[in-house]
């Protein structure tokens, strides 16, 4: 190894360390500086993946025109390349594309005017699955970027991933394999999940529960430390754990559950209603039941649960940080998942 590539290698190995022990969010432009020194370029940009809009938003750029990097961020995921970088997860050369594909709007309109003679594309990924942005270098003057360079943009891919992830914790990653379901609240209120989570009724109710979910993720921010709930939407019950993340995001991980001391979904709504102070009246027009069901739900409540009464049955849903994240939704279908009554 060259003197140049171990002092490249030194500053890898230095930004990696650097964004792994700092607890403040990452600053875009100052990594994007350090990168220039393990990944020498003439024009550089990370850009984070808005979910909400479905778009990609510059984070930070260096040496791009606005224009440039502008149209970068539209037209590269539309290209045929764009499919195989998010399925290969490895960093996309531009001196490699086959001619067949060397044409579009990212061609014309920005590799070709600006005279690059090499570029440089990697999708950025979160531990989880989530696709979280891009990286984007470019070369000019006849500089090809060479195999060291591939190397260390994989290398540092997912170090980069942290900087533009609205979810990437500040400190060690929170890993929980027996929480299946993984969603991320962002600071706007975007409701996020993997780019490649499978279709899932019991993760897509989560999402549709919106504002409910949000309150909690809510919660959460406020509080400035990780906590578990027991969530219910859409009649499906949910172990589920709040953790704050870099940029104002929450981290959500979940699993359907039953519900606990032998409760019904139903009975467990009412008590959930019960936490918040509303009456059998204001229970009954909430869950569209009449009020002496709710009294018959409420006298199994207290019988499965071993409460004394109302007030410690609400105790008792108040420890289990018991919430209705959709608040009257109707219950879906589910496999394995009989309806509320």
């Amino acid at each position: 190894m060259s003197r140049a590539d171990t002092e490249r290698l030194a500053a890898a190995l230095a930004l990696s360390a650097r964004l792994a022990r700092d607890d403040n969010p990452p600053d875009p432009a100052r990594v994007l500086f350090e990168l220039s020194a393990c990944v020498p370029f003439a024009h550089g940009a990370i850009s984070r993946w808005d979910a909400a809009r479905g778009c990609h938003r510059t984070a930070s750029s260096l040496g791009y025109p606005r224009p440039i990097v502008d149209a970068i961020n539209r037209f590269l995921p539309r290209h045929p390349l764009f499919d195989d970088m998010l399925g290969r997860r490895l960093p996309q050369q531009l001196c490699t594309v086959p001619p067949r594909l060397r044409h579009g709007p990212v061609f014309d309109e920005v590799i070709v005017p600006q005279q690059y003679t090499d570029g440089l594309s990697q999708c950025l990924f979160a531990p989880d699955g989530r696709y979280v942005g891009m990286l984007n270098l470019s070369a000019a003057g006849g500089r090809v970027f060479d195999r060291e360079d591939l190397v260390m943009v994989a290398l540092l891919a997912a170090d980069l991933a942290c900087v533009v992830d609205p979810a990437a914790a500040p400190g060690p990653a929170d890993r929980d394999p027996g929480r299946g379901i993984v969603l991320v609240v962002a600071a706007s209120g975007a409701i996020d999940r993997p780019l490649d989570a499978p279709p899932e009724p019991a993760a897509a109710a989560l999402v549709a529960a919106g504002d409910g979910l949000r309150a909690v993720a809510a919660e959460v921010r406020r509080r400035g430390r990780a906590a578990d709930y027991l969530l219910i939407a859409t009649g499906i019950v949910y172990d589920a754990h709040l953790a704050p993340a870099r940029g104002g995001g929450v981290l959500v991980r979940a699993r359907v559950v039953p519900p606990p001391d032998g409760l019904t979904v139903r009975e467990l709504q009412v008590l959930g209603l019960v936490r918040d102070g509303a009456s059998n009246t204001a229970i009954g027009r909430e869950l569209g039941i009449r009020p002496s069901t709710v009294s018959t739900h409420l006298e199994h409540v207290l019988r499965k649960t071993g409460a004394a009464n109302r007030t410690v049955a609400a105790v008792r849903a108040a420890e289990w940080k018991l919430r209705l994240v959709d608040r009257a939704a109707p219950p879906p279908v589910l496999a394995g998942h009989a309806p509320a009554s």
